[in-house]
């Protein structure tokens, strides 16, 4: 069982991993279980987030590139999807404020327009 929490109200237990993402002052929450296919449900959308906010995520048992891979997605004209070294492997951050240019950064993401 995972428990995840990022901010005041934005909670979520999962059988597997979970991640939550929300604004430092607690709006805006979106919570999401890792699937049997190690896939985060429903899926996670970065859309209504830009890349330098700050934002509040937790992760827990959530795949690295798969991770990687939905960042990429959401901002094509920003990111390159190359994931660096130990991608494969599960991230877990509690409460870890951050931005997520960082927070692609850690994972190994390049960016085009840095």
């Amino acid at each position: 069982m995972s428990d995840c929490e990022a901010g005041p109200g934005c909670t979520t237990s999962c059988v597997a991993g979970c991640g939550c993402i929300s604004k430092p002052d607690g709006t805006h929450c979106k919570c999401y279980c890792v699937n049997s296919e190690g896939e985060l449900e429903p899926a996670f959308s970065f859309s209504e987030w830009t890349l330098d906010e700050p934002v509040l995520i937790c992760l827990k048992e959530v795949d690295r590139s798969r991770l990687a891979s939905m960042l990429a997605d959401a901002w094509p004209a920003s990111l390159d999807p190359k994931v660096g070294a130990g991608a494969a492997a599960l991230m877990d951050a509690d409460k870890m404020p951050t931005t997520l240019r960082a927070l692609g950064a850690d994972l190994g993401l390049v960016f085009l327009d840095a």
